[in-house]
This record gives C-alpha cells, structure tokens and sequence, in this order.
C-alpha cells in the first residue's frame, strides 16, 4: 500500500485578473487545487534566479513539488494534466499559466503553512 499523502484543498473561484479597462475575470472559475501538507515551501530555491524565465522555473519546480491534484483548465478549456501523471507535462502547463494564477498558487502554500501569518 503507498504512502498516505496529507493534503489540503483550496477552491481557487477567487482568482481573478484585471483587463485594461478594469474589467475583472475568474481565470478558474470553480477550481479547486489540492497542496501537499507534509513538504515545506523550499523558498530559498529562488537566491540563485537571475531573470524572468529562472523564476518562473524554480516557481515551476516548486510548485511541482506542493501541487498534489487540481481541475484546473488552459484559456482554450483543456485540462491541465494532473501532476503524478506527467511530470514534465505538468511541469510545462505550470510554465504555461499566468503570472498571477502561479503567485495564486504560492501564496495559498504559504498561507496554509503559515496560518498565523
């Protein structure tokens, strides 16, 4: 029998972006993303990131590492693929969202693990 995995859940219906004419938009309107509960956010993987493209890598890497399931889907409506089935697709599709959708996903590991915060 495999390991038992804690995780929690998030509903991700308040992740929202801004147009240019100050329009909001759910970018996942009735998401959920579960995050594993038992590995600490490695933050520091960011000291060595020098530009855009390595940031938005070790935020890939990161995330690869928290994100335990999710229903999320691209702007066309496919499924993103599920992190324990492909690991470089899924790899590729966390490279593939919005700035603020990968800052979504961050900020609720961080928040799980620092409650108090």
């Amino acid at each position: 029998m495999g390991k038992y995995v804690r995780t929690f859940r998030e509903e991700s219906d308040d992740l929202t972006i801004t147009d240019d004419d100050g329009n909001a938009h759910q970018l996942q309107p009735g998401g959920w993303v579960e995050f594993r509960a038992d590995i600490p956010l490695a933050l520091t993987d960011w000291t060595s990131a020098e530009t855009n493209a390595e940031v938005a890598e070790v935020t890939a890497r990161i995330l690869t590492r928290q994100v335990q399931a999710w229903n999320w889907t691209d702007q066309r409506g496919q499924a993103y693929p599920q992190p324990d089935d492909d690991a470089e697709a899924f790899r590729r599709a966390l490279l593939d969202l919005y700035l603020e959708e990968r800052v979504w996903l961050l900020n609720h590991c961080w928040q799980a693990e620092n409650p108090n915060a």
